[in-house]
């Protein structure tokens, strides 16, 4: 009898503000460093401004601010992702690997004490060098508390 192996999902980790994240590889079209992003006045805080890439305008996201956390003072590389058919770029402050994750790799969020988990986080992986958490960016780019996009 042949068991099948299990299936697994890639994922980018990227670091923010001294934390680990992930997000589906599939979801990413680029990684780019040194970039010259154009602020666009009246833009919301959590915009950076505007990068032309080959000739498409693609919105900088400061991803820091947008969740909550000091907003960035520098811009070391811009992940760009396809979002509702449109290309969006995210700030971070490095990129770090592929990972190979089964669904047994992934673990559940602990419940807050306000009851539930932010629908943007897909899931925690326990590291060595701590967590990594997993993120969904259409979920997030959809939270209310974001106004969406």
């Amino acid at each position: 009898m042949t068991r099948n192996p299990p299936a697994f999902r890639r994922w980018i980790s990227f670091s923010l503000a001294d934390q680990s994240y992930g997000v589906d590889i599939g979801r990413v079209r680029e990684v780019l460093a040194d970039v010259q992003i154009e602020p666009v006045p009246g833009a919301p805080a959590a915009v950076l401004g505007v990068i032309n890439l080959r000739g498409q305008i693609v919105t900088v996201l400061d991803l820091r601010a947008w969740l909550g956390c000091e907003p960035m003072t520098r811009v070391a590389r811009v992940m760009v992702l396809e979002h509702a058919g449109a290309m969006l770029g995210m700030a971070v402050d490095a990129v770090s690997d592929v990972l190979r994750l089964t669904a047994e790799d992934i673990k559940p969020v602990p419940r807050s004490g306000e009851g539930q988990q932010p629908d943007f986080i897909e899931g925690l992986i326990a590291r060595e060098d701590g967590l990594l958490t997993l993120v969904n960016f259409d979920a997030l780019l959809a939270t209310e508390s974001l106004g969406g996009f």
